[in-house]
Protein backbone atom coordinates (compact mmCIF):
# COMPACT_ATOMS: atom_id res chain seq x y z
CA UNK A 1 0.00 0.00 0.00
CA UNK A 2 1.12 3.32 -0.94
CA UNK A 3 0.86 6.17 1.77
CA UNK A 4 -0.54 8.82 0.89
CA UNK A 5 1.17 12.65 2.31
CA UNK A 6 -1.85 12.43 5.07
CA UNK A 7 -0.73 8.93 6.21
CA UNK A 8 2.69 10.34 6.36
CA UNK A 9 1.77 13.38 8.48
CA UNK A 10 0.20 11.17 10.89
CA UNK A 11 3.42 9.33 11.32
CA UNK A 12 4.81 10.04 14.56
CA UNK A 13 7.85 12.83 14.19
CA UNK A 14 7.20 14.75 17.97
CA UNK A 15 4.15 14.20 19.64
CA UNK A 16 4.27 17.16 20.68
CA UNK A 17 3.35 19.21 17.61
CA UNK A 18 0.13 16.76 16.77
CA UNK A 19 -0.95 16.30 13.90
CA UNK A 20 -1.89 18.33 10.31
CA UNK A 21 -4.57 18.08 8.42
CA UNK A 22 -2.81 18.02 5.03
CA UNK A 23 -5.35 19.24 2.85
CA UNK A 24 -3.06 22.44 1.07
CA UNK A 25 0.57 23.70 1.39
CA UNK A 26 -0.53 26.68 3.10
CA UNK A 27 -2.14 24.24 6.10
CA UNK A 28 1.56 22.54 5.68
CA UNK A 29 3.53 25.59 5.15
CA UNK A 30 2.08 26.75 9.08
CA UNK A 31 2.94 23.57 10.60
CA UNK A 32 6.44 23.83 9.46
CA UNK A 33 6.32 27.14 10.68
CA UNK A 34 5.21 25.92 14.24
CA UNK A 35 7.38 23.37 14.52
CA UNK A 36 10.50 25.73 13.07
CA UNK A 37 9.24 28.25 15.87
CA UNK A 38 9.63 25.30 18.57
CA UNK A 39 13.09 24.53 17.29
CA UNK A 40 12.01 21.11 15.73
CA UNK A 41 14.15 21.38 12.09
CA UNK A 42 13.24 17.80 11.30
CA UNK A 43 9.51 18.31 11.71
CA UNK A 44 9.64 21.99 9.71
CA UNK A 45 11.56 20.21 7.01
CA UNK A 46 9.38 17.15 6.50
CA UNK A 47 5.81 19.97 6.41
CA UNK A 48 7.53 21.78 4.10
CA UNK A 49 8.55 19.06 1.61
CA UNK A 50 5.55 17.73 1.90
CA UNK A 51 4.01 21.19 1.05
CA UNK A 52 6.33 21.30 -1.96
CA UNK A 53 5.91 17.75 -3.42
CA UNK A 54 1.74 18.99 -3.57
CA UNK A 55 3.06 22.05 -5.34
CA UNK A 56 6.21 20.57 -7.58
CA UNK A 57 3.65 17.18 -8.57
CA UNK A 58 6.96 15.26 -9.49
CA UNK A 59 8.17 18.67 -11.89
CA UNK A 60 11.89 18.72 -10.41
CA UNK A 61 13.55 21.05 -12.43
CA UNK A 62 16.39 23.27 -12.10
CA UNK A 63 15.49 25.14 -14.94
CA UNK A 64 14.90 28.93 -13.19
CA UNK A 65 11.76 29.22 -15.67
CA UNK A 66 10.17 25.74 -14.20
CA UNK A 67 10.97 27.38 -10.88
CA UNK A 68 9.69 30.99 -11.47
CA UNK A 69 5.87 29.12 -13.16
CA UNK A 70 5.91 26.69 -10.12
CA UNK A 71 5.68 30.03 -7.70
CA UNK A 72 3.27 31.74 -9.90
CA UNK A 73 0.81 28.75 -9.60
CA UNK A 74 1.67 28.75 -6.28
CA UNK A 75 0.97 32.34 -5.73
CA UNK A 76 3.94 32.82 -4.51
CA UNK A 77 4.19 29.51 -2.10
CA UNK A 78 6.70 27.79 -3.72
CA UNK A 79 9.65 30.01 -2.86
CA UNK A 80 8.61 30.59 0.76
CA UNK A 81 8.53 27.09 1.31
CA UNK A 82 12.13 26.40 -0.33
CA UNK A 83 13.26 29.27 1.33
CA UNK A 84 11.86 28.49 4.78
CA UNK A 85 13.73 24.50 3.74
CA UNK A 86 16.66 25.98 3.09
CA UNK A 87 16.07 27.84 6.83
CA UNK A 88 15.27 23.97 8.45
CA UNK A 89 18.13 22.40 6.74
CA UNK A 90 20.61 25.25 7.77
CA UNK A 91 19.74 24.76 11.03
CA UNK A 92 20.07 20.97 10.76
CA UNK A 93 23.30 21.48 9.76
CA UNK A 94 22.74 20.27 6.33
CA UNK A 95 24.46 22.66 4.49
CA UNK A 96 24.12 21.10 0.85
CA UNK A 97 20.08 20.93 0.96
CA UNK A 98 19.88 24.57 2.43
CA UNK A 99 22.38 26.02 -0.10
CA UNK A 100 20.04 23.60 -2.80
CA UNK A 101 16.90 25.11 -1.33
CA UNK A 102 17.95 28.74 -1.19
CA UNK A 103 18.61 28.86 -5.02
CA UNK A 104 15.40 27.00 -6.11
CA UNK A 105 14.02 29.99 -4.41
CA UNK A 106 16.63 32.49 -5.80
CA UNK A 107 15.06 30.88 -9.26
CA UNK A 108 11.54 30.95 -8.33
CA UNK A 109 11.87 34.26 -6.92
CA UNK A 110 14.89 36.19 -8.05
CA UNK A 111 13.77 39.55 -6.20
CA UNK A 112 13.34 37.75 -3.05
CA UNK A 113 16.05 38.99 -0.95
CA UNK A 114 15.79 36.67 1.80
CA UNK A 115 16.21 33.53 -0.75
CA UNK A 116 19.94 35.56 -1.74
CA UNK A 117 20.49 35.92 1.79
CA UNK A 118 19.55 32.29 3.11
CA UNK A 119 22.26 30.92 -0.07
CA UNK A 120 25.49 33.06 1.01
CA UNK A 121 24.36 31.54 4.60
CA UNK A 122 23.94 27.93 3.67
CA UNK A 123 27.47 28.40 1.15
CA UNK A 124 29.38 30.25 3.79
CA UNK A 125 28.44 27.55 6.69
CA UNK A 126 29.70 24.59 4.33
CA UNK A 127 33.13 26.33 4.11
CA UNK A 128 31.86 27.17 0.27
CA UNK A 129 35.43 28.62 -1.68
CA UNK A 130 35.36 32.42 -1.19
CA UNK A 131 34.31 33.02 -5.14
CA UNK A 132 31.38 31.15 -5.16
CA UNK A 133 30.02 32.89 -2.70
CA UNK A 134 31.13 36.08 -4.36
CA UNK A 135 29.38 35.03 -7.18
CA UNK A 136 26.52 33.77 -5.49
CA UNK A 137 26.14 37.69 -3.83
CA UNK A 138 26.34 39.22 -7.11
CA UNK A 139 23.67 37.03 -8.69
CA UNK A 140 21.38 38.15 -5.94
CA UNK A 141 23.15 42.33 -6.19
CA UNK A 142 22.13 41.90 -10.27
CA UNK A 143 18.51 40.76 -9.13
CA UNK A 144 18.07 43.09 -5.93
CA UNK A 145 20.28 45.89 -6.67
CA UNK A 146 19.19 48.16 -3.90
CA UNK A 147 18.87 45.37 -0.91
CA UNK A 148 21.28 46.89 1.79
CA UNK A 149 21.94 43.51 3.63
CA UNK A 150 23.40 42.32 0.16
CA UNK A 151 25.74 45.51 -0.56
CA UNK A 152 26.65 44.62 3.31
CA UNK A 153 27.52 40.73 2.43
CA UNK A 154 29.17 42.13 -0.85
CA UNK A 155 31.45 44.71 1.57
CA UNK A 156 32.40 41.59 3.75
CA UNK A 157 33.25 39.49 1.39
CA UNK A 158 35.33 42.23 -0.60
CA UNK A 159 37.32 42.84 2.49
CA UNK A 160 37.96 38.69 3.05
CA UNK A 161 39.18 38.67 -0.13
CA UNK A 162 41.33 41.31 0.63
CA UNK A 163 40.12 43.57 -2.44
CA UNK A 164 39.40 47.36 -1.98
CA UNK A 165 35.76 48.25 -0.90
CA UNK A 166 34.48 49.90 -4.20
CA UNK A 167 31.23 52.21 -4.07
CA UNK A 168 28.03 51.12 -4.92
CA UNK A 169 26.23 53.48 -7.15
CA UNK A 170 24.43 55.90 -6.01
CA UNK A 171 20.80 54.48 -8.05
CA UNK A 172 21.84 51.44 -6.61
CA UNK A 173 20.71 52.26 -2.91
Amino acid sequence: MVSSPASVIHSKIDAKHGQVDAHSPSVLKEAGNDAARCGDWTRATHMYTLALDMIVKGKASDDAADWYALDCESKGLAHVLCSNRSLSHLNSNDFASAAEDAEHACLARPDFVKAHLRLLAALKAGDAPLEERRAACARGLRACPRAQELIDVKMQLDAEAGDEPCEVAEDAK
